[in-house]
């Protein structure tokens, strides 16, 4: 069905199991992804989804995917509790935030780049950006 449809279910699907609204917002025109790109892109949502939903408290998750002409963005933003993000993923698998480091794995066996932003009791970011050939 392409990555949109199933970011789509995976929003509506998430928000109705936890109770927490989500919306989504897409950007721009959907550009075919390798098969493996974008398993890793629904996959890192995925993961980024279950974390905000699980952990941090929020009320709220936006989730915006954007297509450009060389590249797709993919924002998860929630207004939970945050949390302390260190800069070593070694750090992040003595914690057992195995989630996290799983998914900067697969946003590097793409080539992509992740960014995971998080304030204290402001919520957390996370950014995924891939390159379109």
């Amino acid at each position: 069905l392409g990555l949109v449809p199933a970011l789509e279910w995976l929003t509506n699907d998430i928000s109705e199991q936890f109770k927490i609204p989500i919306k989504i917002t897409i950007r721009g025109v959907e550009k075919h992804l390798s098969p493996d790109a974008a398993l890793a892109v629904f996959r890192i949502a995925q993961e980024s989804l279950r974390n905000a939903c699980r952990h941090s408290g929020a009320s709220k998750i936006q989730v915006d995917l954007k297509y450009e002409s060389k590249k797709m963005t993919l924002s998860i933003t929630d207004n939970g509790k945050g949390f302390d993000l260190p800069k070593d993923t070694g750090v992040l698998i003595m914690r057992g935030k195995l989630g996290v480091v799983g998914m900067y794995e697969r946003a590097q066996l793409i080539g992509a780049d992740l960014s995971i932003k998080s304030k204290e009791k402001k919520g957390t970011s996370v950014t995924l950006e891939v390159n379109i050939k």
